[in-house]
């Protein structure tokens, strides 16, 4: 019942775990009386989105073991409902991302671009994970690159400028169904 996510965290990962799964069963009377209260205001409100799905995935695991009550708790419902609706919407969205990451970005620029990290690293170029800009969706769902930036000073000095051109020709032109 922590305010502090990582003790929450931590508490709620230690009570899904097998041995405690097995040791509340059988002591249910009192994981009932103490326990399922707390998970469930865990669940409804604290203030860590995460927090509250551990605390609800406690409650689904026990609420499915013989003699339970907690599926008939109307609460226990209604927050079951919220997260099935949720979790509809985010498929939803993720599928639509997915859509979105396969169309042809032809006017892409830097600027519409935030980038993540740093994936790897060669002789010529660096390749960064990249997501691009959309302020129609949630920053969860913006789309995710591969970025590779080349240093034109370098590819120059070292005679790989075709190879480079080369590389961009067949990403754009032979493999027409690629993305990027």
């Amino acid at each position: 019942d922590s305010l502090n996510f990582a003790v929450a965290q931590r508490s709620l990962l230690f009570l899904n775990t097998p041995i405690l799964r097995e040791f509340c069963l059988e002591f249910n009377d009192y994981f009932n009386h103490n326990i399922v209260p707390i998970l469930f205001r865990c669940a409804q409100t604290h203030w860590n989105d995460t927090a509250k799905q551990m605390s609800y995935q406690i409650l689904v695991y026990h609420s499915e073991q013989p003699g339970s009550n907690i599926g008939n708790n109307a609460t226990f419902r209604a927050i079951g409902e919220g997260y099935q609706e949720r979790w509809e919407s985010e498929k939803d969205a993720e599928a639509l991302k997915q859509k979105r990451m396969l169309e042809r970005k032809d006017n892409l620029t830097f600027t519409k671009l935030v980038f993540v990290t740093k994936l790897g690293e060669g002789s010529y170029s660096q390749v960064h994970h990249v997501r691009r800009i959309d302020n129609s969706v949630s920053q969860l769902y913006w789309e995710d690159y591969a970025l590779k930036v080349m240093e034109l000073h370098l590819l120059t000095e070292q005679n790989y400028l075709q190879n480079a051109q080369n590389e961009v020709h067949l990403l754009k032109n032979v493999l027409r169904n690629h993305p990027n």
